[in-house]
């Protein structure tokens, strides 16, 4: 996995220096990282509690994993998502139209969480309850799709540019 191949001297190299190839990199995989277990407790979960919208114990613990999951969305789409199509667009080499589709997705990704602002899972009617939980499943699925594209095609170009500048530097 890209995420896990932030090595050291990557992390050596965002350390202090916000902003630049390599913290955004250190940034981004690390909040991925971050995101993959409440994602996936919050997919299984969310998708079972649109087929049981009455169970008490699953409205809990899909509340429980949307808090986990809402606050590093929050967080990531502040810094994360901003920085690295930034810094992706700002390079030759980079496709637009990875870069566009990711755009997409994060805008489609933040209308989902728009749609799921003020909705409680905990004291809401089961109709409600099973159309919210299908909403937040949607956004798992959607949040899945963007990691894919950040770990498969735009991470990894910006560690070959962050490297290639390194060996230039060092020549």
């Amino acid at each position: 996995m890209a995420s896990n191949t932030v090595n050291k001297e990557t992390r050596a190299q965002a350390q202090g220096k916000p902003g630049n190839a390599a913290a955004i990199l250190f940034n981004v995989a690390t909040e991925i990282d971050l995101l993959r277990e409440p994602l996936k407790t919050l997919a299984f979960s969310a998708a079972t509690l649109a087929r049981e919208p009455d169970s008490g114990e699953l409205r809990h613990t899909v509340a429980e994993a949307w808090t986990r999951v809402r606050s590093i969305i929050e967080r990531h789409s502040d810094k994360g998502d901003q920085a690295l199509l930034a810094e992706a667009a700002s390079h030759p080499g980079f496709h637009s139209q990875a870069v566009e589709r990711i755009r997409a997705r994060v805008h489609r990704a933040r209308d989902l969480v728009r749609d799921l602002t003020g909705v409680s899972l905990e004291t809401g009617g089961d109709q409600q309850v099973a159309e919210t939980a299908r909403t937040l499943h949607n956004l798992t699925i959607v949040l899945d799709d963007i990691i894919s594209a950040e770990e498969g095609d735009l991470l990894p170009a910006l560690r070959r540019l962050l490297y290639s500048r390194e060996k230039h530097k060092g020549s």
